[in-house]
């Protein structure tokens, strides 16, 4: 009687262990694929320059070769894209002016990201005087600093000619003496997920 009951705890003992290995995998696997990290280069002074950022559910970087657009300011680019296949935005690098080596050395923001926060039909809006958005810094430490503001699109430039904002991410990262931009779409996500989004961003030296 002895040996029965010992041989049905057992039993039971292993099946809750095959349960818990199952649901704890499974848990892992749906976490794992929430979080949607990826990866992004750019060449920055004929060297590679990686960082990490955790995007939406479903959506990806295009790793084609970046390109250079000329709407934005002549930068190197690539396009993002939802699960849908559908354009919500784009993210780009921009080096430092040669006589700054870091972010602190520069006290007005204007001139820190003066390469897209200066243009009248579109700029990043860190000053908040032609967007809806107000400017907030989300991270600042000792080599890196996010932040987020509006990009504004004057009718110029704008398909149905009529003036829009989109969300925007700026990173600096001092030891690639550059910064990240991202451009997203306002209709593609909301606020807090582009501050998850910024929050994530690590540059590949870290």
């Amino acid at each position: 009687m002895k040996k029965r009951f010992f041989s049905t705890a057992a039993i039971c003992l292993a099946t809750l262990i095959a349960i818990s290995a199952i649901t704890t995998t499974g848990s892992a696997k749906t976490s794992s694929k929430a979080t949607n990290s990826k990866k992004f280069t750019f060449s920055l002074n004929k060297e590679k320059v990686t960082w990490k950022v955790k995007l939406p559910k479903g959506w990806y970087i295009a790793k084609d070769k970046a390109k250079i657009d000329t709407l934005r300011l002549g930068l190197s680019t690539r396009n993002i894209y939802n699960q849908k296949g559908d354009y919500v935005g784009y993210c780009g690098i921009v080096a430092y002016d040669k006589d700054v080596s870091k972010y602190q050395d520069v006290k007005k923001l204007e001139r820190l990201y003066n390469q897209v926060a200066l243009g009248n039909d579109y700029q990043f809006d860190v000053r908040s005087d032609v967007s809806e958005f107000t400017f907030k810094n989300l991270v600042k430490t000792k080599n890196q600093r996010v932040d987020l503001c509006g990009v504004y699109y004057s009718a110029t430039v704008t398909e149905d000619e009529k003036e829009k904002t989109n969300y925007g991410i700026l990173s600096c990262h001092n030891k690639n003496r550059a910064y990240v931009i991202f451009d997203i779409e306002k209709s593609a996500t909301t606020l807090k997920q582009i501050k998850k989004m910024a929050k994530s961003l690590r540059a590949s030296l870290d």
